[in-house]
Formats: C-alpha cells, structure tokens, sequence
C-alpha cells in the first residue's frame, strides 16, 4: 500500500482535497484530528500527551473543565516562535506514531493507497517516509478570507498566523501540485486527473 501527504498552508484547501479522495472511497486522515487525540483526556494516550503540554506551558493552557484551549495555545505560538518550537517537539512524535497506526489498519484492510493531511509534514519529518507529497495552493488573499471565516479570526490575526508558514520546503518535497483558485467543481477535475496519472483511479 501506497501512503500518500496532502499538504499546503493554512486556508489552502487540503480538507477540500482530503473530502473529494475520501468521496472516492480512499482512506484519508486529517492530522489536525490525530493532534486532538492525542491531547484528549478522555483517550489514555492523550492524557500523556496534555500532561506533557501542561509541564511545559503551564495550566493557563486548560479550559476550566480540563481540556486544551487550543486558541489561546495557538495564540502563544504565533506570538513566540519558541512556543510553537517546544509545542511541536512535544506533539510530532505523538501524532507521527498515532498515523502510523492508522496506516498500518489501512494495509490490513487491503486499501491501495491512503492519504494523510497537514501542513508540517515536511518538518516533522513524516514526509521522508511517504510514496509522494501533494501540495494544495491558493492565492494569499483567498486562504486570508477561509481562515478568517473558518476559525473566526479577525484580519490581523490570520495575516500573523499566514506570516509565520513557508511554502518553500513543502515545493521541495512535492511531488505534484494543485492549485485551488477555484470553485470544488474544478479542483475535483484536479484531484482525478492526479489520481489517473497516479493509477489509482
């Protein structure tokens, strides 16, 4: 079996692409997911994972019923890039073992290929072990306007959280690109003509 990366910067459209596979009876996996897992209390290996976020930021990082406050975490990152440095050191390997467990259950279950969604694949170092990285695009303004309406966030906190994502890297380990300046419709036309190309259609 084939293990696939979606990536992009934030307001791209990965989830976009993740749900047109995913409509195709491919196996997908949203890493943002695995990152709520992993911190859930409720879940043994997210309590782990939140104690060691809590060592780490203090409990200032909880809601009052004990669960992450995820904005006010993602707050602290855009506004110090060693907070977003130590926070990761602490989830990747978390969620890294978490997809590989996924991917292994896929295998087991005879899929082709699966699919696995997120912006730091390149720099977790996840995407050394895929058979090819996709890159979803858009224009700044356009991601600028999704993130503002999907995460409620007002204008000066998007550009900030934009301004803090490099699409270098991704474009170095990319194996093909989609550019996403259009309605669904047409990037659907994108995503199967990549998945004949890739045999998998």
């Amino acid at each position: 079996m084939k293990v696939f990366g979606v990536t992009g910067l934030a307001g791209s459209g990965k989830s976009r692409v993740l749900r047109l596979l995913e409509a195709r009876g491919l196996p997908v996996l949203d890493t943002d997911q695995v990152s709520r897992w992993v911190v859930d209390p409720a879940r043994p290996e997210g309590q782990r994972g939140l104690w060691d976020l809590v060592s780490a930021f203090g409990q200032d990082i909880l809601t009052p019923a004990g669960q992450l406050d995820r904005a006010k975490l993602r707050h602290l990152m855009v506004a110090n890039p060693e907070v977003r440095a130590k926070l990761e050191s602490l989830l990747h390997p978390r969620i890294l073992e978490a997809v590989a467990r996924v991917a292994e259950g896929w295998a087991r279950d005879g899929a082709k290929a699966g699919f696995v969604e997120g912006t730091r694949l390149v720099e977790s170092g996840f995407a050394a072990h895929l058979d090819g990285l996709l890159l979803v695009t858009a224009p700044d303004e356009v991601r600028r306007e999704r993130l503002m309406a999907r995460d409620k966030l007002g204008a000066e906190e998007a550009t900030a959280l934009l301004s803090i994502q490099d699409e270098g890297a991704m474009r170095r380990f990319a194996t093909a690109t989609l550019e996403n300046d259009g309605d669904e419709t047409a990037l659907g036309v994108k995503v199967g003509a990549w998945l004949r190309r890739e045999e998998l259609a």
